[in-house]
């Protein structure tokens, strides 16, 4: 009896969901459309002033504790993204005020 290999198949997710218009980023190489391999890891990140806003929370003593920078997808053995089902809502959480805005 010899040795038997089992040659595994190729693995691919579908295209990652696209980053939200109001000022989401992500890092997923537009070259991998349709062909993102198992075990690839997508960051999303948001635009200066704003992050990700954790809807599920709802006892917060203060807005700034249901607030996150970066969100990170997985490709699954399963050709599913994990952990996460919908990339969540960005929040503007400050706003910047330029020199020019105050006048003395």
């Amino acid at each position: 009896m010899g040795l038997r290999f089992h040659i595994v198949p190729e693995r691919y997710c579908p295209d990652p969901p696209d980053p939200h218009e109001n000022g989401g980023l992500y890092d997923w190489d537009l070259d991998l459309h349709g062909v993102t391999p198992y075990d690839t890891f997508v960051t999303y990140s948001c635009d200066i002033a704003r992050q990700f806003m954790n809807s599920s929370v709802t006892n917060y003593s203060s807005i700034y504790e249901a607030l996150y920078p970066t969100q990170v997808r997985h490709c699954e053995w399963n050709q599913t993204w994990s952990p996460y089902t919908e990339v969540s809502q960005i929040f503007f959480h400050c706003f910047l005020f330029l020199k020019e805005d105050f006048s003395v």
